[in-house]
């Protein structure tokens, strides 16, 4: 992209600052419950130029990154941003200024947050760098990214791209940082039991969506995000994923939005259960070079014998990406994934079929 681009290091590290933490009863029942790993973001610092585009802080512009990446991740969950400003400021420090990894960890415990991301961007001779820290509030264990760019890459790529590789780290190494055991991602220990299983009903799957720019949406997307994500879990479960594509089908969906009793299209011949909804994404800001979006997602689920609702749900998520378009479906998607997790365990829960 850039003539002159250094080449871009991508380091991730592992220490302990102090000896392992024993692990509290609360935090172990937490565990045990599923509860999600807390995030708080704090003390992200800018040296020198090294400053975003636009007038926004390191800190803000790194804080609405993650947040919008971190949304749907399934096991965590970013304390909320107010309350952690009241406790900087209960502190008499800013939020920008909390790299002492002592006062962090101090005040991750007050907001609740098991794990505090940190970090700092600065310039170093020809190149410009951004790093990413993250540190066990139990345990003091910390993991870090870095990222290294030539000075005319815009600071917030290097962000997003940290931003990123954090989250990633987060879902891998989260729960390497702190006490006790945090569940990973349900999904793929649902398709495992569900694919071992077996007998799960023929299943067809139609989530129209679309992206809403200005005051009136775009077109329908030809690729829904939700429904691709729903049908490539599904199929990896081993269920009889269906692909129908017919002016009938698209009529009977409609209609049943509508709240109508439509007859059953012929395409559904042989199709027991019919994942119905839609989804749509739209703009939600943008910060420097970054654009974020929010999406909203429903599913019914229909037994196609009785007409039946097997599951009804809902997620609203957020995304974040250099183009607007591309959040929205990066949402999306996220949305997909936490409605297919709730789909295979009613699945499990279903008799198997003869």
């Amino acid at each position: 992209m850039f003539d002159t681009m250094i080449p871009r290091i991508a380091l991730v590290c592992v220490c302990s600052l102090a000896g392992p933490a024993v692990a509290s009863s609360a935090a172990d029942a937490a565990d045990a419950a599923g509860a999600p790993l807390t995030v708080a973001v704090l003390g992200f610092e800018a040296v020198g130029g090294a400053e975003p585009a636009g007038g926004a802080g390191l800190s803000e512009l790194m804080n609405d990154v993650l947040e919008a990446m971190l949304s749907g991740e399934d096991g965590l969950s970013l304390v909320d941003r107010t309350r952690l400003d009241r406790t900087v400021a209960e502190q008499a420090v800013s939020r920008s200024g909390v790299t002492d990894t002592a006062q962090a960890v101090a005040i991750g415990r007050v907001v609740g947050a098991r794990l505090l991301v940190t970090g700092r961007a600065f310039e170093l001779g020809e190149s410009r760098v951004v790093t990413a820290k993250v540190i066990g509030t139990e345990t003091t264990r910390t993991r870090s990214v870095m990222v290294r760019e030539s000075l005319d890459t815009p600071l917030d790529e290097m962000v997003f791209e940290a931003a990123e590789r954090m989250v990633a780290l987060l879902g891998e190494h989260g729960r390497e940082l702190v006490a006790g055991e945090v569940p990973r991602d349900p999904v793929p220990g649902l398709v495992a039991t569900l694919r071992e299983r077996g007998g799960t009903p023929v299943m067809a799957v139609v989530i129209p969506e679309e992206h809403v720019r200005g005051p009136a949406p775009a077109p329908a997307v030809p690729d829904p995000a939700v429904e691709t994500e729903i049908k490539k879990v599904l199929i990896d479960a081993g269920v009889d994923v269906r692909d129908l594509k017919d002016n009938a089908l698209a009529d009977w969906v409609r209609a049943y939005d509508r709240g109508d009793e439509p007859s059953w299209p012929r395409s559904l011949e042989g199709v027991d259960w019919v994942v119905v909804g839609e989804g749509f994404s739209e703009g939600a800001g943008a910060m420097g070079r970054l654009r974020f979006a929010n999406a909203r997602a429903e599913i019914n689920v229909v037994r196609r014998e009785d007409g039946r609702i097997v599951l009804a749900d809902r997620v609203t998520t957020r995304g974040v990406d250099l183009a607007e378009q591309v959040a929205g479906k990066s949402a999306l998607q996220k949305a997909g994934r936490r409605l297919v997790e709730g789909l295979l365990r009613r699945l499990i829960e279903e008799p198997p079929a003869d």
